[in-house]
Formats: structure tokens, sequence, C-alpha cells
């Protein structure tokens, strides 16, 4: 009868103890689980870390390309103030009109309005006249020169001359009268 008494009293004894065991050891489990969630997401992060640094002399190769791209491309006005940058403009806008077969009738300076003025930009208002060719020509030289030039308000207005020419008679000539504005930027001193 002990013995039984004793098969009685153990049995729900071992089974609290199965039951505890399992709890720890699901505690555990669980807890596992999660840290090698974590590590897995660590060794992501860090495999992206070293292909980051892996990858760091390739993106300074193509920095010092960039550079060089930049020097060699005179992309902005070499002047050290925004008065000889503006000069150098002109004289550059003078060249392009006239290569292109226009007339340059004016330049001006623009100042920038609600600016400090210290941004680098200088502006110019352009009247020009000439055929719809020599306008052609002198934008797609705008775009294509170096520096950089921006054309900003285009304003185009036509006109048609009648010229004499002896027996021959009459000749019409179009004409167009061209404002637009010209942007560059002055390369920053370095200091």
């Amino acid at each position: 009868m002990k013995d039984k008494r004793c098969l009685f009293l153990l049995g729900p004894l071992v089974l609290a103890l199965l039951l505890l065991l399992s709890l720890s050891i699901s505690s555990w489990w669980s807890a596992w689980r999660a840290n090698l969630e974590r590590t897995e997401v660590i060794e992501a992060r860090i495999a992206r870390h070293r292909a980051l640094i892996d990858s760091r002399g390739h993106l300074e190769k193509g920095l010092q390309r960039l550079d060089t791209f930049l020097e060699k491309g005179a992309w902005f006005l070499p002047a050290t103030s925004p008065e000889l940058a503006a000069a150098e403009l002109q004289q550059q806008l003078k060249e392009i009109v006239s290569r292109a077969g226009g007339t340059l009738i004016s330049t001006q300076r623009l100042h920038a309005v609600g600016r400090t003025g210290g941004d680098g930009w200088v502006r110019m208002k352009v009247r020009m006249k000439g055929s719809m060719e020599a306008l052609t020509r002198t934008l797609s030289a705008l775009q294509h020169a170096r520096p950089l030039m921006l054309v900003e308000g285009l304003s185009i207005r036509g006109r048609t001359l009648r010229r004499r020419h002896g027996k021959a008679g009459v000749q019409n000539l179009h004409e167009l009268e061209v404002d637009f504005q010209v942007s560059s930027f002055m390369e920053a001193p370095l200091t």
C-alpha cells in the first residue's frame, strides 16, 4: 500500500518536473531562436557594410574621374570676381553670335534680385538680330558651349524687310529680333 501511495505521490511530482523541464526548454528554445534571428540580421548588415567598404576604392576612382572631367571640361567661368566673369561671358556671347551669322545688338549684366550676390551665377540679358538659321546656330552653340550657359526668357519677334535690287525687283528679307537671358556659373576661387 505504501508503494502505491509513493507512486501516487511520485507520479504528479514527475509530471510537475517534466512540465517545469518542458517550460524551461521551451523558454530557452524561444530565446535561442530570437538570438538566431538577431544574429542573421546582424550578419546581413555586416555583409552590406563589407560590400560598401570593398566598393570604396571604386567610388574613390569614380570621384577622381569626375574631378578630372570637371577640370578638363571648363564647366565654369574662370574668373576671380563677378565683374570679370561678366566680361568673359559677354566676350563669349559676342563670338558665338558673330560666328553664327547674327548681329549682337546689346548685352547687359543682370544683377540677381533678392539674392546676396555671392551665389556664383552671372546673368546677362542679350539682344540680337539675324535670320532663323543664325538664331538656330546661336542657340545650338550656347547649348554646347563651355562653360555651361543656360538660356531663359527667349523672346522672338520677326519682321520683313523689303529691298530693291534694280531690275530684279523687290526682295523680301525676313529678320528676327531676339531677346534672351544667359546664365553661367562662376568658378569658386580656391581658398
